[in-house]
């Protein structure tokens, strides 16, 4: 229902129709003290509400009776009351303290009274509202119904005055007449429209049209408009984007207008965006849009031409911008487009009709090159296209691309450029439907003109190209293709100052032409064919080497070579060809034609039908030298020792070796001889020596070279201490047919005995007879056939006997084990197992030590333990000795309610748990509880009192070991709490001192919080917590402290809620003392208290319920202290124990202020204890000034020399006692006469 105010005033008389609001002539009241005004509006829930207005034009008391009339069977009074008000500035009442009766008549159901009686003790001209009235329509069936307002008042200017004659008889002041009952509109809803947004309602029985109502956030209903009954839509246009408007609608007829939903429907507006270009780019249609304000996002939709149904193809977030470029497209086809705005709860309404736009592909350019005498570009052809348009760009002269030429291939040629001058193309294909986008965004090339290539030449192992320069180039780049090809390759790159390049990587055998191209940056121009060149490519790796025969001259083979000559010079240099060898039979040639002690250099050249290479490399000098001696090996340490005799000259020599029939060099040395240790037992060895002159090596002879069998001794000999021997075993020796054994003392091992002579099945031997502490070395020799190996590498060994376990035990940390020691040991190794596992070595300690404890002993088993003698030549045998391990408990400790708790990591093997304790001081420990449990609460303990604790597995047959420190705590008993209260500023907790504690920990609970706080450590029994907050309920426990040990607590503790103290101000006043205070949230009242001269008790003087109280019960001279404490649900507040003092003054009493000659003199009674007086004066409505002091308590007069001739002012004077000061009494005004 459209919001109507109506407004009623007594001066003025309103006539309104439509809906209806009738007023009478102006009220007087006795001398027209009052003035009333009734505003009236229609508000939601089928709810009428008037507010009745007064205002006042002087000062004094009286009443008002207001009388209400309505129609009781369509109206019924709901939420009637005083308004309330709040005073403002001391000395102006704003607000209606009196006392107030209203309600509906008994005998008549449609009147309602209000009666008030007024203590209004100044004036207001402020018209303010003291009562508000709602009406609820019961019956929407009738049309119209009325309210009318009547008031009558009685007032007197008398404070004193209880003799107030009331008014006769009733006016009324105000009417409400024809207020329509049209039933309120249903809303149905508000959507997005083309234009708008549209709401639509249900139609209303009786209504001739509908007013449409708006509001929008931080603005009121307003009128957007009207329409015939017929119509339940309404189009609302001329919206601002980015707003959420909601919408009512009010039914009117010829009597009013109808209630309306208040809350009404709410829609979200954003604008519609316009399409505002459709373009076509490369690779897919540009579009874009206008920018809408409030949308969150932008939905793309398009559809073929001949569609109807429009396809979401795209959603862009209103910061991406207003384009979208649609890649999906297919060339030739035409594309209709629309764009929505939308948030989370709006989409805007799509278009009837798009903008439409043919996608035409934009030409691919495939080349842009240097040609002989221009620049070509070539394209892709378009399947529609009609012609093409080139666009160019010649760079720092053009700032963009122009349209160059039209063409109907897809190719073309500009021959218009400037060698050096860098160019920029792009093409765009055009149909009969449109035109496409450029190509990309253009190619650019440098035009560079081409070169010729002027020679090509043979080298070695390459192709040497050479070229004309061209002036202003970057670098060159070089192709190459052979007859078979295609395509060129590329194969190099060089500087623009370099005319020469050789290609290594031409194939011997192949016929190549080449180009050339001249390079500014990365523009390359033209390619221009050379003549063909035939490689092929030089024999490389030529050798020679000397043979009986003669010397061999190598080469490696040549692809495309038929044939080779062989060349040779002499050291006269003489260069000759001695050979022409057939690429089909052979890649070497030997040479007999030379001479002892002669030397010869070799070089070969490839030959084939196309042409012939270059001369390969030459080999180096050789000598011819002729064969050594025989070379004659022997067994030696270490493998086969091979010996010659010299040769005279010999820079070094060669020796070779034949293996398995196979003659290959295994060394070059200086030496005659030569220790071959890289051979294999059983194997058959042969050896020949070659010289070496002037890097030149001799014939290699192997025709007499003898055989020798390598027998190779055990490689490895070990040895390993029994209880009463030591067993001497060996790696087996392929071949062997037997070992002998020997033994030695020292180092002396030319005394080395025969102590065994075994089989070569045999690979052990053990040696009874030894003596502890002893040192022996063991060698071993290999027999074959007859002969023995060389000596092999001594064992040495020194013999040791068994450790003896002498105990083992569980312990705290792990099973501890001892033994005795063992002459001769430098170190003992540990061992263990697990029963039906494998040994394992656990650690080694050193000789000293005779002790060890395994941590990493596993609970429950049956372990083993070994222990062996060990020094540098070998280690002792071993004894066993067994225990189940059963892990220590290890021990957590705390103060609990009952006493000290005790917890332990439960043992799955334990039955039970021995628990023991020492008291303060006490040396041995006493068992004082065996348990199945893994805790323990020793209650039998003392606060204050130390106790040390440690715990044992037992399984019934072995206990565990222990911890034989123990872990020591000091027994705390809990605090008791013996009050929890509000103080000053605080809430104190407080607590009974308890034996042994150095300190406390406080904690607390607010507000029935599950968990306990910590606020504070105290040294004493009380804590002040000062972090507290009024009407909040804290709750408190304590735990006694010192050092690490804490005791346990109270887990439901003490609670109080907060009542925060108040803060008390004290002033004189005439006849009293004032206090005053803050207001404490939710106290309902406060008790004041006084101290008076050298009390030492809080006497409670009052309970009040406001902020405030005057103490009236004072006497002169006499020093008083206050405190006050709130109460609130039966709680008190803490106090200042100090409380606020005052020495209460007596206002002096004004005798007289007379003018004299020589100023106005001020006269006033004396005060009894004063110390002194301050004089105040001011002129007519100005503020009090002191202008004068006095002291003495009977000094009761000041002459005022200030004064100005003819100026009236008024005194008063206020007594003062050290900081003290009385109050005042009004003052005395006298005027300057002279």
């Amino acid at each position: 229902m459209l919001k109507k105010s109506l407004s009623v005033f007594l001066c003025i008389v309103m006539c309104i129709s439509f809906f209806s609001m009738s007023a009478v002539d102006t009220f007087a009241a006795y001398n027209a003290k009052t003035l009333f005004s009734v505003k009236g509006e229609a508000i939601e829930d089928n709810t009428l509400n008037y507010s009745i207005s007064v205002t006042k034009d002087q000062k004094g008391i009286g009443g008002i009776i207001l009388v209400v009339e309505y129609d009781s069977n369509v109206l019924k009074p709901t939420n009637c009351a005083p308004a309330e008000r709040t005073t403002a500035e001391e000395g102006t009442v704003k607000n209606f303290e009196g006392t107030y009766a209203y309600g509906v008549s008994e005998d008549n159901p449609g009147i309602y009274s209000i009666a008030y009686m007024n203590t209004m003790s100044v004036s207001t001209t402020e018209a303010l509202t003291f009562f508000n009235m709602e009406f609820e329509v019961i019956d929407e069936s009738r049309p119209t119904t009325s309210v009318r307002f009547y008031c009558k008042e009685y007032y007197s200017t008398s404070e004193s005055d209880k003799n107030i004659t009331v008014a006769d008889g009733l006016q009324l002041i105000a009417e409400f007449a024809d207020i329509s009952t049209l039933a309120k509109p249903v809303l149905k809803e508000v959507v997005p429209h083309t234009d708008g947004l549209k709401v639509s309602w249900e139609p209303v029985e009786g209504a001739v049209g509908y007013e449409i109502r708006r509001t929008s956030p931080y603005s009121t209903w307003e009128s957007v408009g009207e329409v015939g009954a017929e119509n339940t839509e309404f189009v609302d246009t001329g919206l601002t984007s980015g707003t959420v408007y909601t919408y009512t609608v009010r039914a009117f007829n010829n009597y009013g207008i109808s209630l309306y939903d208040a809350v009404g429907v709410t829609c979200e507006y954003v604008e519609k965006p316009v399409v505002t270009s459709l373009k076509n780019a490369v690779g897919g249609v540009e579009v874009k849009w206008s920018e809408t304000l409030g949308a969150d996002f932008y939905i793309i939709l398009r559809r073929q031409a001949g569609e109807t149904e429009w396809k979401e193809i795209a959603k862009r977030t209103y910061s991406a911008g207003t384009a979208y470029k649609d890649t999906t497209v297919v060339d030739g086809v035409t594309y209709e487009y629309d764009v929505n705005s939308a948030t989370d709860s709006f989409t805007s309404v799509t278009s009837d009709l798009g903008m439409n736009i043919t996608y035409i592909a934009s030409p691919g350019i495939n080349s842009v090159s240097n040609t002989l005498k221009g620049i070509e570009i070539k394209w892709n052809a378009h399947p529609n296209a009609t012609h093409y348009i080139v666009y160019r760009k010649a760079v720092g002269v053009d700032s963009q691309l122009l349209e160059y030429a039209q063409t109907s291939k897809n190719s073309f040629t500009d021959n218009n450029v400037t060698a050096g001058k860098p160019y920029t193309y792009s093409v765009k294909a055009c149909t009969n439907s449109g035109d496409s986008a450029y190509s990309v965004t253009g190619y650019t090339i440098t035009r560079v003109p081409p070169t010729e290539v002027t020679a090509l030449s043979l080298e070695r192992n390459a192709v040497k190209v050479e070229w004309k320069g061209i002036t202003g180039v970057t670098g060159y780049s070089i192709y190459r293709k052979n007859s078979t090809e295609s395509t060129w390759t590329k194969v190099g790159t060089v500087d623009g100052g370099t005319l020469a390049f050789s290609d290594t990587s031409a194939v011997s055998g192949t016929e190549y032409v080449y180009a050339v191209c001249p390079m500014i940056s990365v523009s390359e121009g033209a390619k221009v064919t050379s003549q063909p060149i035939y490689f092929i490519k030089a024999p490389e790796n030529t050798a020679a080497e000397n043979l009986i025969e003669g010397i061999k001259v190598t080469w490696l083979n040549v692809k495309g070579a038929t044939n080779y000559e062989v060349m040779r010079a002499d050291l006269n240099g003489d260069v000759v060809k001695i050979a022409d060898v057939s690429a089909t039979d052979s890649l070497e040639y030997i040479d007999t034609d030379v001479v002892w002690e002669e030397t010869y250099v070799y070089a070969v050249k490839a030959i084939s039908p196309k042409g012939e290479s270059l001369v390969g490399n030459s080999t180096a000098s050789i000598l011819r030298l002729g064969a050594m001696g025989i070379a004659t090996p022997e067994l030696c340490e270490g493998g086969i020792k091979v010996t010659w005799e010299p040769r005279d000259r010999a820079d070094a020599y060669a020796v070779f070796r034949n293996t398995d029939g196979e003659w290959s060099q295994v060394a070059t040395v200086n030496e005659v001889e030569y220790l071959d240790e890289n051979v294999e037992s059983a194997k058959v060895y042969s050896y020949a020596v070659a010289v070496i002159i002037n890097e030149s090596r001799g014939v290699v002879d192997t025709s007499d070279a003898p055989a020798l069998i390598y027998i190779a001794p055990p490689e490895t000999i070990k040895t390993v201490n029994g209880a009463d021997y030591t067993t001497v075993s060996w790696s087996a020796v392929d071949g062997a047919i037997g070992y002998k054994v020997y033994r030695y003392e020292g180092g002396n091992v030319s005394r080395k005995m025969l102590i065994a002579d075994v089989g070569g099945e045999t690979l052990s031997y053990t040696d009874n007879k030894v003596v502890a502490g002893k040192t022996y070395n063991y060698i071993v020799k290999t027999v074959d056939f007859e002969k023995s190996s060389v000596d092999s590498a001594p064992a040495t060994n020194t013999f040791l006997s068994v450790p003896k376990i002498t105990s083992i035990s569980n312990t705290y940390t792990g099973v501890t084990i001892s033994w005795d020691a063992v002459e001769g040991a430098q170190e003992y190794n540990i061992y263990r197992k697990i029963y039906g596992g494998n040994w394992a070595l656990v650690t080694a300690v050193s000789a000293e030590e005779l002790t060890y404890t395994d941590t990493g002993a596993t609970n429950g088993k049956l372990i083993y333990y070994a222990v062996r003698a060990v020094n540098d030549t070998g280690i002792s045998t071993y004894n066993a000795r067994g225990i189940t391990y059963l892990t220590a408990p290890k021990l957590a400790h705390s103060n609990s309610a009952s006493g000290i708790y005790l917890k332990w990591d439960l043992n799955s093997e334990a039955q039970s748990y021995w628990v023991y304790r020492k008291a303060g001081s006490e040396k041995y420990w006493t068992r004082i509880a065996v348990v199945t449990t893994n805790y323990y609460t020793d209650k039998n303990v003392k606060s204050g009192t130390d106790y040390t604790y440690t715990v044992r597995a037992y399984n019934g047959k072995i206990l565990s070991g222990y911890n034989t420190a123990g872990w020591r705590t000091k027994y705390l008993s809990i605090p008791k709490i013996a009050s929890v209260s509000n103080t000053y500023g605080a809430v104190t907790v407080s607590w009974n001192k308890v034996s042994g504690a150095a300190k406390y920990y406080v904690y607390r609970k607010v507000d029935g919080a599950k968990t306990w706080t910590y606020v504070g450590s105290a040294t004493s029994t009380s804590y002040r917590d000062t972090d507290v907050k009024n009407k909040s309920t804290y709750s408190y426990t304590v735990r006694a402290v010192n050092g690490s040990s804490v005791s346990y607590y109270n887990t439901t503790g003490k609670s109080v809620k907060c009542v925060l103290a108040p803060t008390v101000t004290v002033a004189n006043r005439i006849d009293s003392v004032q206090l005053t205070w803050n207001a404490v949230s939710g106290a309902s009242s406060y008790y004041v208290y006084r101290k008076a001269n050298r009390e030492t008790t809080w006497i409670k003087i009052a309970t009040v319920t406001k902020n405030s109280y005057i103490d009236t019960k004072v006497v002169n001279g006499a020093t008083y202290r206050y405190t006050v404490r709130a109460y609130s649900s039966k709680t008190l507040s803490g106090y200042n124990g100090n409380g606020w003092a005052t020495v209460y003054l007596a206002a002096p009493k004004l005798v007289s202020a007379t003018s004299y000659k020589s100023g106005i003199s001020v006269k006033w009674q004396p005060v009894k204890w004063a110390t002194g007086y301050f004089i105040f004066r001011k002129n007519d409505n100005g503020n009090w000034v002191q202008v004068g002091t006095v002291k003495g308590s009977n000094t009761v007069t000041y002459l005022d020399k200030t004064a100005q001739l003819g100026g009236k002012y008024t005194y008063t004077v206020r007594a003062y006692y050290g900081n003290y000061r009385s109050w005042f009494y009004p003052g005395l005004t006298c005027i300057d006469k002279y």
